[in-house]
C-alpha cells in the first residue's frame, strides 16, 4: 500500500525565521510606497522585542 501524499497546509501565518528586522525596518523607512500600518507595527515589534521584560504575547480570555 502506498503512502498518501501529504496535504498542503494553507495559512496566512508567515515564517519570519532568519529575517533581519533592523534591516527590514531600514528598508521600509526609505520607501515612499511602504505601508504606514506595517511600518508602525514593525517599529512597535522591534521596540518590544528589545525589551526583555516585554511580554511575548498578550491574550484576553473570556468564558
Amino acid at each position: 500500500m502506498e503512502d498518501a501524499p501529504l496535504a498542503e497546509v494553507l495559512s496566512d501565518v508567515v515564517d519570519l525565521t532568519g529575517v533581519d528586522f533592523d534591516e527590514l525596518a531600514a528598508t521600509l523607512a526609505g520607501r515612499a510606497d511602504a505601508s504606514p500600518a506595517l511600518t508602525r507595527s514593525l517599529r512597535r515589534f522591534l521596540a518590544e522585542a528589545k525589551d526583555p521584560e516585554a511580554p511575548i504575547a498578550r491574550f484576553q480570555d473570556s468564558l
